[in-house]
């Protein structure tokens, strides 16, 4: 059985969607998802809101009503009774994204034990089998096998295999494991 990391935010709650529609509101700009070349949103936005970016998630109960992504608690609750364990490995940010993070994990995937939360802006030190995230940068540190979730900025990466949703990550693990794990599945 496989130790699956699973990243928090674009790969389980949509927080560019929402993140994007605040700044876009305060700095009167229309910066959209697709309009992103990497993860780090700062290098898009105006040069006078680079300092305000991380504050928007210290907003109280910002990530509280972010939307959950497409079919990953069905997949997840599928792989975990299958007999994997499931990590959320998420970086807090700041402490009350933190808060704010732990809460809407504890609301939409209370199914995954909280000890199992794992609160880390370096994903290269956890030793898990698998991670899924969006950040070509955590696929490039993590020590096992990544699995790329797609997104706008990473359109171009080729070096991990990739999903382009939570249909494609459970089409790899009922089809793709071998392939993944590199010729051995565990």
């Amino acid at each position: 059985k496989l130790r699956i990391g699973v990243d928090q935010d674009w790969v389980l709650a949509k927080l560019t969607k929402k993140w994007l529609e605040y700044y876009n509101a305060i700095f009167d700009d229309d910066l959209k998802a697709d309009d992103l070349e990497s993860w780090d949103i700062t290098e898009k936005v105006k040069p006078e809101a680079k300092n305000v970016m991380l504050n928007i998630l210290n907003i109280p109960e910002f990530y509280r009503d972010l939307e959950v992504t497409k079919d990953s608690q069905r997949v997840l609750k599928n792989l975990q009774e299958q007999g994997h364990e499931i990590f959320i490995i998420t970086d807090p940010y700041t402490k009350m994204s933190m808060k704010s993070k732990f809460e809407w994990l504890q609301e939409h995937f209370g199914f995954i034990d909280k000890k199992h939360y794992i609160f880390t802006a370096s994903k290269g030190v956890i030793d898990l089998d698998i991670l899924i995230d969006d950040g070509v940068h955590n696929c490039e540190v993590f020590k096992g096998k990544p699995i790329l979730f797609d997104t706008p900025y990473n359109q171009k990466e080729n070096r991990f295999l990739k999903a382009r949703n939570w249909q494609d990550i459970e089409n790899i693990f009922e089809h793709r494991l071998e392939e993944l794990l590199g010729g051995k599945e565990k």
